[in-house]
């Protein structure tokens, strides 16, 4: 299991172990004013839902996603890089693991 490392970055607080991958691309829903959205996808947990039809627990696998919108393309470029080196910095150091 990978060291914790949590991070605030432009107004958001993220655990960089959680981290399992950025996703980026304009969103197709939103025409006007077009939006630019960064997915910070978090590996998948586990919690455990009580049935009442079954009367038994149920294991439910959940992906939690943080979203980062930005307004214009150019900012979201250079924002979405800061993610990327913020993120590969932390799998570079020797003591995450």
């Amino acid at each position: 299991m990978s060291k914790s490392k949590i991070i605030e970055h432009e107004g958001v607080y993220i655990d960089l172990a959680k981290v399992r991958c950025l996703k980026y691309e304009p969103n197709p829903f939103l025409h006007e004013p077009r939006k630019y959205i960064l997915e910070i996808e978090l590996c998948a947990r586990v919690q455990y839902i009580w049935h009442l039809g079954t009367k038994e627990w149920e294991k439910e696998t959940l992906t939690d996603i943080v979203e980062v919108e930005f307004s214009n393309h150019v900012t979201a470029q250079e924002r979405v890089k800061e993610w990327a080196k913020l993120w590969q910095d932390y799998l570079d150091m020797d003591d995450h693991i």
